[in-house]
């Protein structure tokens, strides 16, 4: 016979119950081997089902060796109890067939079987552990399931179906569609039918606040407020009111939903004015619908000389009225783009303008409105005739070298030639002076250029515009654009800076080196831990930090106190940084920095300087014998000068084996600086009564400062009843241990019992 042992615990009852269900049609599904009757367990009672009315119709209840013959022919429930009057005291509500029968189950640990009286097969038996403590209570089937688990029940149901107590699943597929001020949220709904009363509702909550019981799976939040953060929490509810175990899911509201394509132009200028016609693409990404949208492009201005401008509704204007715009759809707008006459044109190349799209004021997306501008014979006599980039598929944080050739096609030198290299969203401005070009010769400028930290993915256009002036006095110019793309990672941490508060520091001092961290990565990382180190210092340190979200950066401040006997020099201090996910990061020289500082230990002076002092502090304390003591004072130097300090301790002998201070050895205070000293006391086991420790601050050895710490020594029960704090750590680890050990030796024992039905001893109730 197959057994199967459970561990359970419910309403902090532990049980060991054993049990197997031959015949699925007849089982023990409910059983009372405790009850609170008042006449020493009369009225004890097992809960027969029977869920077919097929054969076998006569059956024997073995309960503890004592035996009940009965019939049972019909669907339903059957109790058999020792005292039938008692029992129905007991429970005046139960219903059915009640027969009063031989039953003597003991509290401790007992076995029921059903046999089939024509042929004593066994029908289905249980054995159950320990019910001593448990009176009143019962054990049955979990909602009546066969083959199932047995629960304790506080409130037994004999004749009734056993209720309801686990909780439903939890809900599952959690997905949500975003707009700028709502958010849809979906999920799959539990089901609690096959083992349960059934799934009834789900309780939204959102950023902790009840929302609603929905059945229907979604919940949308309206009126929030764009870009930012929303938790929604779920907890699925059956009809039995147990609740699932929250499930939470975080969504951000749009930024943006109205997107544009941004319009490029280039025109040659002639001596009339040119109309030309332009489109550009709108799309609406958000759940929202617009009904009037309106647009407006700024002031075109020349990348070159922020004083070349025009007036925009002169040269651009846009067609439509406002529009309407539904969720996830697109509009096309029409511009006439007006090109101005060579005598409107201060300045041939790059044009720039801002391009808005409004609700009423409020601005819903932004792009750029480029517009090149070209002589009418735009073979340009100053040329730029190569242009050469290292590699055009780029990180955050990356280096890459631009190379500009440009000629001199004129029959005549160029003066003043200056090579411009722009772009606004990567923070490129880049301007080299080239001076004088000699006819028919050429030039080259090798640009040094890095991507940003915080640039975002995408297609970027450097603009470089070359200027100059020809041999009759006049500005001339010409431009050309090379491409390149930014993209991301999906782990990546850099150091992104490095910095020391001092370049050269004496010996001594106190130095202190920040170290900035930027995910530009996709993900937001965990768990991060900042190392600064230097071996020659014998220094190592470390910042933790739980989470670094996107885009975001943090900056670290490492305090170091560099000795006062080592020599002068340069020291590099080394930064990195580990966190979870650091394996899956492509770039490792991301993760790791240096910075170098001098230190000058030759002329201190802080050396052969005797310093002036004070110290505050607690100088009486009780402390508790054979338990750690911290005294914490503050040291101030008070002069007007670096002074070198030392603190020594003595009069600790015979009671403590050891005393301890912080800082260890000499070290250096500037002017009107407070350092934080401690003393750590060790007293020993058997210390008792009063004793004093004298702590002398030396300064260049001679004594600044002379205090007598009084001390009061209690035993850890003198401490506990004069209320003072006891340390019951160590208290605590011996008391698990020994009750870890008795848990394991009794676990071995049980396992090692041979089976009740191979012989059962009773115990007298």
């Amino acid at each position: 016979m197959m057994k199967k042992i459970l561990l359970l615990t419910i309403l902090a009852v532990t049980l060991l119950v054993s049990f197997s269900a031959v015949n699925a049609a007849v089982v023990i599904n409910e059983f009372e081997p405790n009850p609170d009757d008042g006449c020493l367990d009369c009225a004890e009672w097992v809960e027969i089902r029977r869920t077919t009315s097929s054969d076998p119709t006569s059956f024997v209840l073995d309960a503890g060796g004592q035996n009940t013959s009965f019939s049972f022919n019909s669907e339903g429930y059957l109790v058999v109890t020792g005292n039938l009057s008692v029992f129905s005291t007991m429970y005046p509500n139960a219903s059915g067939t009640i027969i009063e029968g031989n039953i003597s189950l003991n509290n401790d640990k007992d076995t029921i079987i059903i046999y089939n009286s024509s042929n004593n097969a066994v029908l289905d038996n249980v054995t159950y552990g320990d019910f001593s403590s448990k009176e009143g209570q019962s054990l049955g089937l979990y909602y009546d399931n066969l083959n199932d688990h047995y629960y304790s029940y506080a409130n037994p149901t004999p004749t009734q179906q056993n209720p309801d107590v686990l909780p439903p699943g939890k809900p599952t597929n959690i997905n949500s569609e975003v707009g700028l001020s709502s958010i849809k949220w979906t999920w799959t709904n539990p089901s609690d039918e096959t083992d349960g009363s059934g799934f009834k509702h789900v309780e939204v909550y959102l950023n902790g606040v009840f929302q609603e019981n929905s059945t229907l799976g979604e919940f949308t939040a309206t009126g929030l407020t764009r870009d930012t953060i929303y938790t929604i929490k779920l907890i699925a509810v059956d009809n039995a009111g147990n609740k699932a175990g929250e499930v939470t899911s975080q969504t951000k509201t749009l930024a943006q939903g109205v997107y544009i394509k941004s319009v490029d132009l280039s025109r040659e200028v002639d001596s009339e004015r040119q109309t030309v016609v332009e489109t550009s693409i709108i799309n609406n990404t958000a759940l929202e619908d617009y009904s009037a949208l309106s647009y407006e492009i700024s002031n075109l201005k020349w990348e070159g000389k922020d004083s070349y401008s025009f007036e925009s509704p002169e040269f651009i204007s846009i067609r439509q009225s406002p529009i309407s715009l539904a969720s996830g759809s697109s509009a096309t707008l029409v511009f006439d783009v007006t090109i101005p006459s060579r005598s409107e044109v201060e300045g041939y190349g790059y044009y720039k303008a801002t391009y808005r799209v409004l609700e009423g004021t409020t601005e819903l997306a932004t792009e750029s409105f480029n517009l090149r501008l070209l002589p009418e014979d735009y073979d340009n006599d100053l040329e730029i005739s190569d242009i050469d980039l290292d590699d055009d598929e780029l990180f955050p944080g990356d280096e890459t070298t631009l190379e500009i050739e440009v000629d001199n096609n004129f029959d005549d030198d160029i003066d003043d030639v200056e090579v411009i290299v722009l772009n606004e969203n990567l923070d490129i401005d880049e301007s080299f002076d080239i001076g004088s070009i000699d006819e028919g010769d050429d030039a080259t400028v090798s640009a040094d250029l890095q991507i940003p930290y915080d640039s975002e993915e995408g297609d970027y256009t450097l603009l470089i515009l070359v200027t100059g002036e020809d041999p009759d006095g006049n500005d001339i110019s010409t431009y050309d654009l090379i491409d390149l793309s930014v993209e991301k990672d999906s782990h990546d941490l850099v150091i992104s800076e490095i910095d020391v508060s001092d370049e050269e520091i004496s010996c001594g001092s106190i130095l202190y080196v920040d170290v900035e961290v930027t995910n530009i990565g996709t993900s937001d990382e965990d768990d991060l831990v900042i190392r600064l180190k230097n071996s020659e210092l014998n220094y190592e340190e470390i910042e933790t930090l739980d989470e670094l979200e996107e885009n975001e950066d943090e900056t670290f401040t490492f305090e170091v106190r560099l000795p006062v006997d080592i020599d002068s020099g340069a020291y590099i201090f080394n930064a990195e940084i580990e966190y979870d996910d650091d394996e899956d990061q492509d770039n490792d020289n991301h993760l790791r920095s240096s910075v170098g500082v001098t230190i000058n230990c030759g002329e201190s002076n802080a050396r052969g300087e005797t310093g002036e002092a004070t110290l505050s502090g607690d100088m009486e304390k009780t402390i508790t014998q054979g338990t750690n003591a911290v005294f914490s004072f503050e040291l101030e130097n008070i002069g007007d000068k670096d002074a070198e300090y030392e603190l020594k301790v003595s009069g600790y002998s015979g009671w403590a084996s050891e005393v301890v201070t912080e800082p260890e050895g000499v070290f250096i205070i500037s002017p009107g600086e407070t350092v934080p000293v401690k003393i750590y006391v060790y007293p020993e086991s058997d210390a008792a009564g009063s004793a004093s420790l004298f702590l002398k601050v030396y300064s260049n050895d001679e004594v600044v400062i002379s205090e007598t710490i009084s001390l009061n020594i209690v035993s850890l029960r003198e401490r506990a009843e004069t209320g003072g704090e006891i340390d019951y750590s160590t208290i605590f680890l011996v008391g698990a241990i020994v009750v870890g050990i008795a848990a394991l030796a009794g676990i071995y024992i049980f396992a090692n019992k041979n089976s009740l039905l191979n012989g059962r001893k009773k115990r007298e109730k």
